[in-house]
């Protein structure tokens, strides 16, 4: 495939007002009156444009665009693994930005004329079983904590909608209260519907108030209590770190345990993947990217550890994440529940919402599931109503426009140096690389 060019890179703030105040359950004691968001739009000169999102608390990558834009420009934007690899780059000195790797999918997807999550089988080296089904099953994931009588209501709601599964956050200051909304919402429910129990350990932000740290002990009583509200399986009830006591957690558990929606290391799930420290992998390609989560599909499937992926973004991360359990389900060998998290908390996260940004928003069938795109690449479009309403672009780079703030800060001469040998030291490595001789499977390193 002939090398591509990035011509243009975008950033803008996305503020969504939502109708009403909402209650993270990871931010115990804040509210959030509006949805923040940060998009990456990519153009290349053939004309293609790729998408990806990342979740902002307020507009704190201001100045983000000079500093990736250096990581960036100049690079194939079809070559994922040097895409993936820049990024790791930039994290070194800087933002975590493995978010922006979607945009790349996307376009390289477009490009070969193939839906994403053809893109994530074809990568993942693992076998798959034919023409995948495009449709998964979600659960409602509500992000609040609301008592018991309160919180019923919205889980008829969500049955009537035809959610066949709902997340709840456990994260009382009691644990006797989380034993009482996991009854509540059992009886609610009935026996046919899945509960999630989420207790956010690895993912809590204690700006206003603290949230209960457990311990083994504590995670070992929610458990059991989880299993006999018959729970599909335990979330974070453990900060991602502690490796050991997961791994004793899922041996003495009932239910099985989950973990890893806020990772943004691929050898963090990696370990957990290995260590068969959890049951269930639930990583967000929001967070960690599309290539470390496409190569935990062989180390999960070795293990026997399901896939679910989670997030709580917008409409195009919530895409990106259904395209990859997409490919999850289709391949060789793989097991567990195929459920999508989909954020769902009315009055304030609701596919209106949440999918503003799309000319039309990801919402459950009355099966229960949702349906991938068959378009290339991600397969939505941008409403450019609401881009010009909700978006605001705060840094735009070209690279006529990088070469004239390099000698701004650099000079001429170290200008004229990094136009030449940019492109030249990315085509010796390439000559490097097909110059090498294939390795045989006996030479290549375990």
């Amino acid at each position: 495939m002939e090398r591509g060019k990035i011509e243009r890179i975008e950033l803008f703030h996305v503020d969504v007002p939502l109708p009403t105040p909402y209650f993270p359950a990871w931010i115990p004691g804040f509210h959030q009156n509006h949805q923040h968001y940060t998009l990456l739009r990519v153009t290349t000169r053939d004309g293609l444009v790729g998408h990806a999102t990342g979740v902002a608390f307020e507009r704190e990558r201001e100045s983000i665009g000079e500093f990736i834009g250096r990581f960036l420009l100049g690079i194939d934007p079809y070559d994922l693994d040097q895409v993936g690899d820049r990024l790791r780059q930039s994290s070194t000195v800087g933002w975590r930005n493995a978010w922006m790797e979607v945009a790349f999918w996307d376009l390289t997807a477009q490009r070969l004329g193939v839906p994403l999550y053809r893109l994530l089988i074809d990568r993942s080296g693992v076998v798959a079983k034919g023409e995948p089904s495009r449709s998964v099953s979600v659960y409602a994931s509500c992000g609040e904590l609301r008592a018991p009588k309160v919180r019923a209501e919205t889980l008829e709601r969500a049955v009537r909608l035809g959610f066949g599964a709902v997340k709840l956050a456990v994260t009382n200051p009691e644990e006797a209260d989380d034993f009482a909304l996991l009854s509540e919402a059992r009886a609610v429910l009935g026996p046919d519907v899945g509960l999630i129990a989420h207790a956010h350990q690895t993912s809590c932000i204690e700006l206003v108030e603290s949230l209960p740290r457990w311990d083994l002990p504590r995670a070992l009583r929610t458990a059991a209590v989880a299993a006999e509200s018959n729970c599909l399986w335990l979330q974070d009830p453990l900060r991602l770190e502690s490796f050991d006591d997961l791994r004793t957690l899922r041996e003495q558990s009932r239910v099985p345990i989950a973990a890893g929606d806020t990772a943004t290391s691929g050898a963090d799930l990696r370990v957990l993947a290995l260590d068969q420290a959890v049951s269930v992998l639930t990583p967000d390609a929001g967070f960690i990217g599309l290539r470390p989560l496409v190569r935990l599909f062989r180390k999960c499937r070795d293990s026997g550890i399901a896939f679910s992926p989670s997030t709580y973004g917008d409409g195009l991360a919530l895409t990106a994440n259904l395209h990859a359990l997409v490919a999850w389900s289709a391949l060789e060998g793989t097991s567990g529940p195929l459920l999508l998290e989909m954020p769902w908390e009315p009055p304030a996260i609701v596919p209106e919402l949440r999918d503003l940004l799309l000319t039309a928003p990801l919402s459950v069938d009355a099966r229960g599931q949702v349906t991938a795109p068959s378009a290339p690449g991600l397969g939505v479009e941008l409403d450019p109503r609401g881009l010009k309403r909700y978006a605001r672009c705060f840094y735009t780079l070209t690279p006529v426009r990088f070469l004239v703030s390099t000698a701004r800060r650099a000079g001429l001469r170290q200008t004229a140096a990094l136009a030449k040998t940019g492109p030249e030291r990315e085509e010796r490595r390439r000559e490097r690389a097909q110059s090498q001789p294939p390795t045989s499977a006996s030479q290549r390193p375990a």
